[in-house]
C-alpha cells in the first residue's frame, strides 16, 4: 500500500514538472513569435511613419490636374492610361474632323463647320485604324451628308483657299465610278446662262483615284472643268492613307498615298509652276452637300479637312510626341517631409518610356506659375518639402506602334511630424515674483526649442507681464525662469518646435497654474 502511494506521488510530481515545462515552453514560443513579427514589420517598412499615396489604385486618380493626348483604359478592373491613338485634334485650322468612333449607329458626331443632314453606315469596331471604330459603307443608301456653314472652306461665295483633305480607306471591292467623297451638284452658271454641274468629286477609275473639278476654277473669267489622275492606286482589303493638298499661293495640288507623293499638278494657266494662278471660287449659286462614302464599298476612318497645306502626315498608331499627365498641387500636410520614392506601376514594351518629373516647395504655389522649375526624378533625388506636384511624360516605341501603359503612381514619403508636447511640467516659486518652470526634455533629433505661453486665464495666453518677453517666450533649454507680477495667478503651457520650415509646433502641453509671491 505504501509503495503504491509513493508511486502515485511520484507520478503526480512528474506530471507537475511536465505541465510546468510545457507552460514555460509555450511562453517562450509566444515571445519568440512576437519578436519575429516585430522584426518583419520593421524590415518591411522604412519607418513606422511611412505613408503612401497610391494615385490610381486607391485614390482613383483624383489628383490629376490635366492630361494631354492620353486616354483612359480599364486594366484589371482599375483605370489606367495610355497614349491616345493618333487621331486628329481640333485646332485653328480645323474645318472638319470625323473620327467615326461611335460603336452604335446612334450618336454620330463630327467636329467642324458643318451640319449633319444624314448619317448612314455600319460602325465597325473590329477593323479600324484609330479610336473605337471605323465606318463601313456597303449598302446603296450608306453615306454621310453634311451641309457647310458660313465658316467652312466650301461656303458658297467664298474664294477657295489652301486646304488638305485626308482619310484612311479600306476598300473591299472596286467598281468604275465608285465615289469616295464629293461636293458636287447642279448650279446656275452666269457665263453660259445654264444649269451646270459644279463642284468636285473623288472617284475610282481603273482602280485609281481621280479628281474631277467642274466650274470651280476660272481661266480669266471663264469657268473650266478638268480631271486629275492622282496616281493613287487602291489596295483591296488593306488600310491606306490618302491625302490631297492645295496651295492657293502657288497653285500646287499634291496627292499622297501613305505619306508618299503620287502626283503634283499646277493649277495655273500653263499647268506649270510659276504660271498665272487659276482663280478659285465656290459659286454663290451652288447649293449642295459634302457627301462621304456614297457608292463606295469598304471602310473609312479619320476623315479630315484642314484650312492649310500639310506636307507630312504622321501615320503611326501613336504620335511621336507622346502624351503627358500633370497632377494637382498635393499638400503633404507637414513641412520638410521627405519623399523616399516615386514608383510607377506600368507596362513597358518595345522601348516605350515613362519619365517622371516633380517640383516641390515648402510654400504653396500656383501650378500655372513656372518660377519653381520641374526636375527629372531619379532614385538619387533628394526631395523635401510640403507641397509637391508630379508630371509623367509618355513616349511611344520608335515606330509608333506601341504605347506605355501607366497603371499607378505610388509616392512613398515620411511626413515630418511636429514634436510631441512637452511632458512632466513642474514649477518652483522663487523670490522677487520669479518662477522656474521645467519639463522633461523632448527626444526629437530635429528639435529647435520651446515656446512658453502664459496668461491670466486657462487656455488664454495673450500676456506681456514677464520681463523676459511677451507670451510666448522662446528657449532652447528644457526650463525657463520668468519674472512676473507679484501675487498674481498665471496659467502656463508649452509647445515644442522643430527645425523644419516655419518651425512646426507641437500641441500644447498640459497646463500648470500657480500664484507668484
Amino acid at each position: 500500500m505504501l509503495k503504491k502511494r509513493n508511486q502515485k506521488n511520484k507520478n503526480q510530481n512528474i506530471d507537475r514538472h511536465i505541465k510546468s515545462f510545457r507552460s514555460k515552453d509555450f511562453v517562450k514560443f509566444v515571445k519568440f513569435f512576437l519578436v519575429i513579427i516585430l522584426f518583419i514589420c520593421l524590415c518591411s517598412s522604412d519607418s513606422i511613419y511611412t505613408r503612401f499615396l497610391k494615385e490610381g489604385s486607391e485614390l482613383n486618380w483624383v489628383n490629376i490636374y490635366s492630361i494631354t493626348n492620353l486616354k483612359q483604359i480599364t486594366w484589371q478592373n482599375k483605370v489606367a492610361y495610355k497614349i491616345k491613338e493618333n487621331e486628329k485634334n481640333i485646332d485653328d485650322f480645323t474645318d472638319l474632323i470625323i473620327h467615326f468612333n461611335e460603336v452604335k449607329k446612334t450618336g454620330f458626331s463630327i467636329i467642324g463647320n458643318y451640319k449633319v443632314i444624314e448619317s448612314s453606315y455600319l460602325p465597325n469596331i473590329e477593323n479600324k485604324v484609330y479610336g473605337e471604330a471605323s465606318a463601313n459603307f456597303s449598302l446603296s443608301h450608306h453615306r454621310i451628308k453634311l451641309l457647310p456653314d458660313d465658316n467652312s472652306i466650301f461656303t458658297p461665295g467664298k474664294s477657295i483657299k489652301s486646304f488638305t483633305i485626308s482619310c484612311w480607306l479600306y476598300p473591299q471591292s472596286s467598281y468604275e465610278g465608285n465615289e469616295i467623297f464629293s461636293y458636287y451638284g447642279p448650279s446656275y452658271n452666269k457665263v453660259t446662262d445654264q444649269i451646270e454641274f459644279t463642284g468636285f468629286k473623288v472617284f475610282l477609275l481603273a482602280n485609281k483615284i481621280v479628281l474631277k473639278f467642274d466650274n470651280l476654277f476660272y481661266l480669266q473669267d471663264s469657268p473650266i472643268s478638268f480631271e486629275i489622275n492622282t496616281g493613287i492606286e487602291l489596295d483591296i482589303a488593306r488600310w491606306q492613307h490618302i491625302a490631297i493638298t492645295y496651295n492657293h499661293n502657288n497653285g500646287e495640288l499634291i496627292c499622297y498615298k501613305n505619306n508618299r507623293k503620287t502626283s503634283i499638278t499646277w493649277l495655273t494657266d500653263s499647268s506649270k509652276e510659276n504660271g498665272t494662278l487659276l482663280n478659285a471660287k465656290i459659286p454663290y449659286e451652288l447649293r449642295t452637300y459634302l457627301i462621304v462614302g456614297a457608292n463606295y464599298i469598304g471602310n473609312i476612318d479619320e476623315f479630315v479637312i484642314e484650312k492649310k497645306v500639310e506636307d507630312e502626315f504622321d501615320l503611326s498608331l501613336y504620335s511621336k510626341y507622346g502624351g503627358e499627365m500633370v497632377s494637382k498641387l498635393i499638400d503633404l500636410e507637414y513641412y520638410s517631409s521627405d519623399i523616399i520614392n516615386i514608383e510607377l506601376s506600368s507596362i513597358l514594351e518595345k522601348q516605350t518610356i515613362l519619365s517622371v518629373y516633380y517640383r516641390i516647395s515648402e510654400d504653396f504655389f500656383n501650378i500655372s506659375d513656372m518660377v519653381i522649375p520641374w526636375k527629372k526624378y531619379s532614385r538619387d533625388s533628394i526631395i523635401q518639402g510640403r507641397y509637391i506636384q508630379w508630371k509623367i511624360k509618355f513616349f511611344p516605341s520608335y515606330d509608333g506602334s506601341f504605347s506605355p501603359q501607366l497603371n499607378d503612381i505610388i509616392i512613398t514619403y515620411i511626413p515630418n511630424l511636429p514634436p510631441a508636447p512637452p511632458k512632466e511640467l513642474k514649477y518652483e516659486l522663487m523670490e522677487n515674483s520669479q518662477v522656474k518652470i521645467s519639463w522633461r526634455k523632448n527626444l526629437e533629433t530635429d528639435l529647435y526649442g520651446y515656446y512658453v505661453y502664459y496668461g491670466y486665464k486657462s487656455g488664454f495666453y495673450i500676456n506681456n507681464d514677464a520681463l523676459e518677453g511677451k507670451s510666448p517666450v522662446f528657449t532652447t533649454e528644457n526650463y525657463i525662469i520668468l519674472t512676473l507680477k507679484p501675487e498674481t495667478e498665471y496659467f502656463v503651457a508649452i509647445k515644442a518646435a522643430d527645425k523644419a520650415a516655419y518651425h512646426q509646433k507641437s500641441q500644447f502641453s498640459e497646463e500648470i497654474v500657480f500664484r507668484t509671491f
